[in-house]
Parts: C-alpha cells; sequence; structure tokens
C-alpha cells in the first residue's frame, strides 16, 4: 500500500510537469546577410599591401594582406611572422577580401556582376497604410527590396509557441500609371529573433521613370498580444547589371556577414601607395625614402614605383591628370630643383628610437577637393619647402643647409637702407603638441615638444600642429623642435630694395649676408674701387671704414660671373686688403664686398620673396637665418650665439 500510494503521487507531478512544459519549436526561419563592398583606394596603380606575401592575385597574397586591413579599428589577422594563419589567428571570421592594384589591363573581381547602392528605409508596412518609395535613376537595372520579420510567432492557450504566417504583396507603379505586382508572397515559420527576406525586382527595358516600388500587406494586422506578425521594409538596393574592371583605379572587395558586423564596419587599409617617377639614379628603400648614386641627368625610370619621398609626390601630383598635369606642362617645373629636395628629404637622420629614417616622408590620402593652392603648398611643406616661379619655371625651395651666395650692404641697396620687423611676442608658443597617424595602433597620436627656456620669459603656452602627411613620431618630433625654434628665433624679417644689379640675382630661398653699419656700428662694407690682382683689393673709403685683419677676419667678394667667394684676409695696409689665398678671378672695380670677424659678424638671413617694381628695382624680403639649426632641430645640438 504504501508503495501504491508513492507510485500515484509520482505520477500526479509528472502530468503537472507535463502541462507546465510548453511546445517550444526551433526557430524555423533564419536568414544570414551578407555585404560585398567595393572600396576606392586610390587613381592609378599601388604597389600593394605592405604585409602581403606570395604574388599578387594569389590566395595567399589575399589571405596575408589581412593583416594591413582594419574593420572597426580591429586588424582582420593578426599571424606571427613565419607561420601560416589557423582560425584563431582571425579577429574576425567570413570575411573575403580581393584587391585590384590599379593597373591598366586588371580584370573585374570574380563574382561581382552588379553595382549595388543600398539604401535604408526601416518603416512598418500595415495593412491600412502600404510603404513607398521612388526611384529616379534610368540607368537601374533591378531593385532588391529586403523585409524584415522581428518575430513571428503566435502564444497558444496552453502555453505552446508556434509558428504565423503574414502575407504581402510588392508592385511597381511606372511614371505612366502602369502598376504591376510583380511578388505575391506569404512568410510562415517562427523565428524570435528579426528575420530578413530579400525580393529582386526587375526593371525591364522600357520602364517608364521614375518607378515607385509599393510593399503592401494583404493579412489583416494584428490586434492581439499573443500573435506578433508585424514587417518592416528595412531598405531597398538600387541594382545596375555591369561588370567592371575599373581600369587604372586601385580598389578592393571585401565580403562580411551580418552576424559579425549588424552595422557598416569603419574601413581602414595600410597600403604602399600610388607609383611614381623615380630619377633613373635612385633606389626606392624599404622604407620609401630613396638613395641616390652618380649624377641626375634631369630623366626618369622607364616603370614607376612606390615612393613617399615628399619631392616627387609632389612633383607627380603636379604633373599627372589626377592632380595638375592638365594645366601644368611638364616642361615647365626645374626638375633640378625637386631631386636636390628629394636628395635632402630621404637622407637617413635618427629617428629618436635607436634607429634611423628619412628625414621627410610623405604618407597622406587625398581624398576629398582641395584648393589647388593649399594643396601644393600642403605637401611641399611636408619637407620644409616653398613652391615659386622663376625665370619661366616652377620651382622649389627647401629649408636646408646652404651657403650664402650674396652679400648687401649700404651700396647696393636704396637710400631707405634695410628695415627690420618681428613677431608679436603674443605669438610666441613655448609647448607644441604635433598630431601624427600612428601606423601600429591606427589612431592618430600626439607628440609633445617643450622649450623650458622659453617657458620662463613666456609661461606655458600651447600650439597644436597637424603634422600634414606624417607617420613618423620621430619625424613629429622634428616638426615640433622646428616650429618652437623658428618661431623665436626666425621671427625677424628685413625689407629692402635693389637696383637690376643685385636684385635679379637672387631669388626665393637664396642665403645672403648683410653688412649693415647702422645695426653694427661700424662700417665694413662698400663697392671695390680697383680689383689689384687675385689676393688684393682697394676698398672704396679708408676714413670711414673699419678694417680689421685679426680675429679671423674674413674678405668676401661679388665677382664678375656673380658668385660670392670668401677668403681670410692675411693683412690690411691702408684701403689695400690681402688675403691669404687667390679668388677665382680677379675682382672687378664697382663690385661689392664685406668683412666679418668674431667681433661683428655678418647678418644672415633666407630670401622669402623678390618682387618687382618701378624703374627696374626690386623689393627683397627675407627672414633671419642660422645655419646651426639643422644639427639643433635633429639632434638637440647646443646653438652658438652670433655677435652681429
Amino acid at each position: 500500500m504504501p508503495f501504491l500510494a508513492n507510485s500515484g503521487i509520482i505520477s500526479s507531478v509528472a502530468n503537472l510537469l507535463f502541462e507546465l512544459d510548453p511546445n517550444l519549436p526551433k526557430d524555423a526561419l533564419q536568414s544570414k546577410q551578407f555585404q560585398t563592398l567595393i572600396e576606392l583606394l586610390g587613381s592609378g596603380e599601388i604597389e600593394g599591401f605592405p604585409s602581403a606575401t606570395g604574388s599578387k592575385g594569389s590566395t595567399e597574397y589575399n589571405i596575408s594582406a589581412l593583416k594591413d586591413v582594419f574593420l572597426n579599428g580591429t586588424q582582420v589577422l593578426q599571424q606571427a611572422a613565419g607561420t601560416s594563419p589557423n582560425d584563431e589567428d582571425f579577429n574576425f571570421q567570413n570575411i573575403t577580401f580581393e584587391p585590384r592594384f590599379g593597373t591598366s589591363d586588371q580584370t573585374a573581381i570574380a563574382g561581382i556582376s552588379e553595382t549595388e547602392s543600398e539604401t535604408s528605409v526601416g518603416v512598418t508596412v500595415t495593412q491600412s497604410t502600404p510603404v513607398s518609395r521612388q526611384i529616379t535613376d534610368t540607368n537601374i537595372d533591378a531593385v532588391r527590396v529586403t523585409l524584415g520579420f522581428p518575430t513571428l510567432q503566435k502564444f497558444e492557450d496552453n502555453g505552446d509557441i508556434n509558428g504565423a504566417e503574414v502575407a504581402l504583396t510588392i508592385q511597381t507603379i511606372e511614371n505612366d500609371g502602369t502598376t504591376t505586382t510583380v511578388i505575391t508572397d506569404t512568410v510562415k515559420g517562427r523565428t524570435a529573433s528579426t528575420y530578413f527576406k530579400d525580393y529582386k525586382i526587375n526593371l525591364p527595358s522600357g520602364t517608364s521613370f521614375p518607378v515607385t516600388i509599393r510593399v503592401n500587406r494583404t493579412t489583416a494586422d494584428s490586434t492581439e498580444t499573443t500573435l506578433q506578425d508585424s514587417f518592416q521594409w528595412s531598405s531597398f538596393t538600387e541594382i545596375i547589371n555591369e561588370s567592371r574592371a575599373y581600369a587604372n583605379f586601385a580598389h578592393v572587395a571585401l565580403r562580411f556577414d551580418a552576424e559579425t558586423f549588424p552595422n557598416q564596419p569603419r574601413r581602414m587599409f595600410r597600403i604602399r601607395g600610388t607609383k611614381i617617377k623615380i630619377p633613373h639614379n635612385g633606389v626606392v628603400r624599404a622604407d620609401g625614402s630613396i638613395s641616390y648614386s652618380g649624377t641626375f641627368n634631369g630623366t626618369f625610370k622607364t616603370d614607376k614605383e612606390y615612393s613617399n619621398d615628399p619631392a616627387w609626390v609632389l612633383y607627380d601630383l603636379l604633373t599627372t591628370s589626377k592632380g595638375f598635369g592638365d594645366h601644368i606642362a611638364e616642361s615647365s617645373l626645374d626638375v633640378f630643383s625637386f631631386f636636390s629636395a628629394s636628395q635632402y628629404a630621404s637622407e637617413q637622420v635618427d629617428d629618436g628610437a635607436g634607429g634611423t629614417e628619412a628625414r621627410f616622408s610623405c604618407n597622406v590620402v587625398l581624398n576629398s577637393q582641395r584648393a589647388a593652392y593649399d594643396t601644393i603648398n600642403n605637401l611641399a611643406s611636408v619637407m620644409r619647402a616653398m613652391p615659386f616661379y622663376s625665370a619661366g619655371a616652377v620651382n622649389i625651395s627647401c629649408d636646408k643647409p646652404t651657403d650664402p651666395s650674396y652679400i648687401y650692404n649700404l651700396s647696393n641697396v636704396s637710400e631707405a637702407g634695410f628695415s627690420y620687423s618681428s613677431a608679436s611676442k603674443d605669438t610666441k608658443f613655448t609647448v607644441v603638441n604635433v598630431s601624427y597617424f600612428d601606423m601600429e595602433t591606427a589612431e592618430i597620436d600626439y607628440e609633445t615638444t617643450e622649450d623650458t627656456a622659453l617657458q620662463t620669459k613666456y609661461g606655458i603656452v600651447t600650439k597644436n600642429l597637424n603634422g600634414f602627411a606624417c607617420t613618423s613620431r620621430g619625424q613629429a618630433a622634428r616638426l615640433g623642435r622646428w616650429f618652437l625654434y623658428t618661431q623665436n628665433n626666425e621671427a625677424e624679417t628685413v625689407t629692402f630694395t635693389a637696383s637690376l644689379e643685385s636684385g635679379t640675382i637672387v631669388r626665393v630661398g637664396t642665403v645672403i649676408n648683410i653688412a649693415d653699419p647702422m645695426r653694427a656700428g661700424v662700417r665694413r662694407g662698400g663697392r671695390i674701387k680697383t680689383g689689384v690682382s687675385t689676393t688684393q683689393i682697394i676698398v672704396d673709403d679708408q676714413n670711414n671704414t673699419d678694417l680689421p685683419s685679426t680675429n679671423s677676419a674674413t674678405l668676401s667678394v661679388i665677382l664678375s660671373d656673380g658668385s660670392l667667394e670668401t677668403k681670410t684676409i692675411s693683412s690690411v695696409s691702408g684701403a689695400t686688403i690681402t688675403v691669404d689665398s687667390a679668388f677665382s678671378s680677379v675682382p672687378q672695380a664697382n663690385s661689392v664686398w664685406v668683412i666679418e670677424n668674431t667681433s661683428v659678424e655678418l647678418q644672415t638671413f633666407r630670401v622669402v620673396s623678390v618682387t618687382e617694381q618701378e624703374l627696374l628695382n626690386y623689393q627683397i624680403v627675407a627672414v633671419v637665418h642660422d645655419p646651426n639649426k639643422y644639427a639643433f632641430v635633429e639632434d638637440g645640438t647646443a646653438l652658438p650665439a652670433r655677435t652681429i
């Protein structure tokens, strides 16, 4: 009896549990959406992806190139060097990637026979309120309508959860009034999460545009909380049937699923970019800079190569149709000035981390319309250069170590003499933050440089600089030191007017020496009265001139060919100055001369503009120049004081 009683109790509990356990069938409706993007990388041929191995076009290349693809800031493939990738090496699964490099004969990417443009709708469709959208582009061949069903299920009285169904139609309404029901469907099943279904609607030739696409709900709207069968028009995609190779445009196809990326991810690609002209005697290093051997004859290699040398990046922009090539003839560019700038830019310097790198490199994406003047000047600024037009050609002048090539004193300028001006102390900054793009983190970073000595004068005054085209921390640091130095030490400018004789011989970037008795307190320059020989001259005014021969005194003269030569003074007798070694030729009468020694040195300036005025006069504007600043900026060498 006790056994039977216990058996009855167990049976009753079992029946109760069975009744409380509802029927929960698995979701019968499941969808998985993929998206394929065609991403434009650049105009013209590019080198490719720096981390990729194998030959271009191979499966190995395409997979290994995923190390240079970043989605939402995360590298797709993180693979140890020398190993084959495993599933765990991928931060995202189900990623397909195929590149094209911008050649003229490249093929279309396989499997892509349509060009698509998706537009979001996100509107719920009810029986009483159909949803419509208009297609106006007459090039459209088809429209894909994507409907989303958040839930499809019905709760029964016994606790079971079953599927549901909803009927719908999709119509096209042409401009001439023709209405066609192109889709009639009933969606059946159960899903507790959003289920998407696509309908492709072809728009045949002869369709009267614009065409309205209308989605209708046939099934009555649910008014019961136990029946969930609403749906939305999620989006529509305009489709053009074509298979395009996009010749001469570098691009990639990137395919991913909505399960991994519910929203379109932010894409970034690390590439070795546009191939450009390289001088015949240049070899591109691994970092994109160029090493040179022999003498440059003004010609380039037959095949273009990748390089981030800023001089040739600018040259390429000026001479190709994607830049200004349709407006500027290549023959109007002074190619030798670009070569000189390139030599300086690609020279290897300390990178601040125990290695070396190019002094300047240009890594930038130009993907928006910009003013031509601003673009040219921005690219030139990467290498501290200034573009200018002179003698029928476009030149660039790079601020680099340069010897003085001309001299001025009161005898070869106008009666107004030299006029000096300087920047206000309000423009003095003591801390500079330079932004640059960090290639490792794929984010903008900042390098801070401070001038503690200047802070004692002005306090902490901060300036934020954009390191245009800069991806190196070392280059950003050099830019910061350069800015702090120049705004503190090169704020003074001099303006003066010279005649045809000495106004046309200098141009932008020329380094000049000035002997100004109004500032120095003594006259140490004038005109040569007589050139006695290659080692002797007679000056114009002995009585009013200081003619030292001690403290490392030197004599500088302008020779008949316009060149400047400087020799050490061995003796002075009356108005006659003798030097210890011969000039290249006998100095001419009425040419210009100056003297300097360690007690009173010449002022040094760099010309920033030369403007022709009336009566064949030329106004020259120059900024103060210290030849020792380059070592200071690059390795912190102390600046010696100059006594002017």
